[in-house]
């Protein structure tokens, strides 16, 4: 008596986990996702944004670009999809909105890293949101850590600037990004 019940109510497990999971598989391509726009657990504002699964296999790979905010190497909003600040506050762009390509890089997700010109690091508030950013954008467009490059440029002002460039990739090389 005892093995009939239980294999009765491991038979509606089954069943109950076997719907549910056929339920979300055709549920997941129509579900709205949340982009944070700033680091960290603040209260900070959210992107909202509908997000089917066909627009998936648009976006081939990832470019990091280390640049300097007002002046030096190119930065803005207009050469990227997401920029994290020195704090670690993530922006993102009509571009990204608009699921619209960075004008020369077709097909890749543009992420400018701000330097901070007086410090030769990375903070680790704006590592944290980097990493949380890319690893979110690998995961959901399916996009393998091979195919994640970083741009430093070498005409960068300061020692300090390119003393952070080269912190950088090594902190993306030893995360098993680059």
């Amino acid at each position: 008596m005892k093995q009939a019940r239980m294999a009765k109510v491991l038979g509606c497990l089954v069943a109950a986990m076997t719907f549910g999971a056929a339920g979300l598989m055709w549920v997941e391509p129509h579900t709205t996702h949340l982009y944070p726009d700033t680091a960290g657990n603040g209260g900070g504002s959210y992107m909202l944004r509908a997000q089917s699964a066909a627009d998936r296999a648009h976006w081939r790979g990832v470019l990091i670009e280390h640049c300097v905010p007002d002046g030096g190497a190119p930065s803005g909003r207009q050469g990227h999809h997401f920029v994290v600040n020195a704090d670690g506050h993530r922006e993102v762009s009509k571009l990204w909105s608009a699921q619209q390509d960075v004008p020369g890089q077709q097909r890749l997700i543009c992420i400018g890293v701000e330097a901070h010109p007086r410090s030769p690091d990375v903070s680790i508030q704006q590592w944290e949101s980097l990493l949380s950013l890319l690893r979110g954008i690998q995961d959901r467009y399916r996009i393998d850590a091979s195919h994640t490059q970083l741009r430093c440029h070498g005409m960068m002002a300061t020692s300090a600037l390119r003393q952070q460039a080269a912190q950088l990739t090594a902190m993306l090389q030893a995360a098993g990004i680059r």
